[in-house]
This record gives C-alpha cells, structure tokens and sequence, in this order.
C-alpha cells in the first residue's frame, strides 16, 4: 500500500462501549436481585400470611432464581463479548467508529 492508501489500527471503539456499558448491566442485575430479595424477606417475616401468600411466595422465589440466572448469563454474554474484542481495528473498519451512545454507525451495519 501507499501513503494514503495505509490503514492504521485505531482503539476499538465498540469494545470501549462495552467497557462502558458493563457496570451498568452489572449494576442493573444487582438492582433487580436486591428488589425480589427484599419481597422474599418481607414474606419471611410474615408481611402477608395466607395460603395465596404461600403460593406467591414460592412462585416469586422461582422468578427470582430464574431472573438471578438469566442476569448472570447476560453479564456472562456482555464479558464475553468485551473479553472477545481486539483492542485495536484498522480505521476503516466500522467498530473504529462506533457510537458510545449506543446507535449502530452511519453504514446501519451492525459490525459482528
């Protein structure tokens, strides 16, 4: 290649939005384990009682697995994604130009 012809490797700006974006999922999973957690203790401590009570509360306790598993599997997806980035792409190359705002780049390609 010549002069201008050259591409240079430039930060990966998608992996950066990810590093970005990664204590806020980590963040929002906490948020929604904490909230359940605080239904599953006032029940424990007799808050309602009934047999309806019962019932929600084992059921709440189902979702609250359930939601525990799927917020780590998404934390998990999230890593895994950041983990499996380079650091750095050529400048030409979409993932140079992502927007850390979240929106794809100008092209509407998403860069997997």
């Amino acid at each position: 290649m010549s002069g201008d012809d050259e591409t240079e490797l430039v930060d990966n700006a998608y992996k950066l939005a990810l590093s970005d974006v990664l204590p806020r999922v980590r963040e929002q999973v906490r948020n929604i384990d904490g909230a359940l957690e605080a239904v599953v203790t006032a029940l424990e401590n007799e808050a309602w009682v009934s047999t309806t009570a019962d019932v929600f509360d084992e059921e709440l306790r189902d979702h609250k697995r359930n939601s525990s598993e799927a917020g780590d599997d998404c934390e998990d997806a999230f890593q895994t994604a950041h983990d499996n980035e380079p650091d750095e792409v050529p400048d030409d190359h979409p993932k140079a130009r992502w927007s850390v705002g979240g929106s794809y780049p100008s092209s509407g390609n998403i860069p997997y």
